[in-house]
């Protein structure tokens, strides 16, 4: 596998807050990705947690900074996300840049894997041949149980509790 990336800080947050980041990086090792704008909102997310931040920032080491071309493939995609009254400057930035990296940096024939609880982003990324594959939290977790890196009951506990805290997953 080439990488797998996360395209949304929530996403990211949600894992840190049940402790899953270690389990996820056990599981896929050096292929996970963040794009620099992810980061930054994971950081400003984990301001006033700073054992989860290092956590993530443990897990996430390598973070792909976006090349000239990226950064124009970047706003085609911001485009697509922006609606009225979600069309800021870093509205959808995360997301857009995450894909611009991809679509910019890999080729249809490498395994680029795409995690997201956002639907307009899975549908996007799903158009894209460089990615092979998207999933969300949900299916995260029954690949680590899968691997047994989680127990069943381990991963019905954690997704109560995402859905308790109002964490939107899919």
């Amino acid at each position: 596998m080439a990488a797998l990336f996360f395209h949304d800080a929530c996403t990211v947050y949600s894992l840190a807050l049940v402790d899953l980041l270690p389990r996820i990086k056990q599981l896929f090792g050096d292929k996970l990705r963040l794009a620099p704008t992810v980061m930054r909102e994971v950081q400003y997310l984990l301001r006033n947690q700073q054992d989860l931040l290092s956590q993530v920032q443990e897990v996430f080491f390598t973070v792909d900074m976006p090349s000239p071309s990226e950064l124009v493939q970047t706003q085609v995609f911001k485009s697509y996300f922006d609606t009225p009254g979600h069309d800021g400057n870093t509205d959808n930035l995360g997301e857009a840049e995450t894909l611009a990296i991809i679509v910019c940096r890999y080729t249809p024939g490498e395994t680029v894997l795409f995690v997201s609880d956002d639907k307009d982003a899975i549908t996007l990324a799903q158009k894209q041949e460089e990615i092979r594959g998207t999933f969300g939290t949900s299916r995260l977790l029954e690949l680590l149980e899968k691997q047994g890196l989680i127990s069943s009951q381990k991963r019905a506990d954690i997704l109560a509790q995402l859905r308790a805290q109002c964490r939107h997953i899919l």
